[in-house]
């Protein structure tokens, strides 16, 4: 239901805060896709409700690595919306993202990189291996998606010399 609501830009605050509620209590019984969701939804709507984000986080944390990849990238883009400075969570996302990389495709690369811009992860190993994620796959970037991951580089101040060859 969050997720509806989030994608019609519906802020009930009443009915999030019902809806946060009843997903503490279940938390346990949430797939990854579901983890997933309820954090890019409350996320998109800007809705803040830190006893949900830290239980969201508390059970994702030890089945980061099961998550599907548009569920990993998803969740790293919803905890980077709302400036995430929990350190442990956040390395926890760029580990369980590293091996996932050459599957990402270059919408996911893009807001991968872009979230963890965002949330000032200066990891230089993961935003290496994005960057030979991406120039593998580049011939499949947009434009937009190749403006946005040279953003990203440019926001931490990792100059890569091969990547901007590629992009150019």
């Amino acid at each position: 239901m969050a997720w509806a609501f989030s994608r019609r830009n519906v802020e009930d605050g009443p009915l999030l805060t019902s809806i946060a509620k009843e997903a503490r209590r279940k938390i346990a019984e949430l797939t990854t896709s579901q983890l997933a969701h309820f954090a890019w939804s409350f996320a998109r709507l800007a809705f803040e409700h830190q006893p949900l984000r830290y239980a969201l986080a508390a059970a994702s944390l030890p089945i980061l690595s099961e998550f599907y990849t548009t569920d990993l990238a998803n969740t790293v883009w919803a905890y980077a919306r709302i400036l995430c400075q929990d350190e442990p969570l956040r390395d926890a996302l760029a580990a369980a993202s590293l091996p996932n990389l050459d599957v990402f495709n270059p919408l996911e690369l893009t807001n991968i990189s872009s979230a963890f811009a965002n949330m000032c992860v200066a990891n230089v190993p993961l935003f290496a291996a994005i960057s030979a994620a991406a120039m593998a796959s580049m011939p499949q970037f947009s434009s937009w998606d190749m403006v946005n991951l040279a953003s990203s580089f440019a926001a931490r101040g990792i100059v890569d010399a091969p990547l901007l060859e590629s992009i150019s």
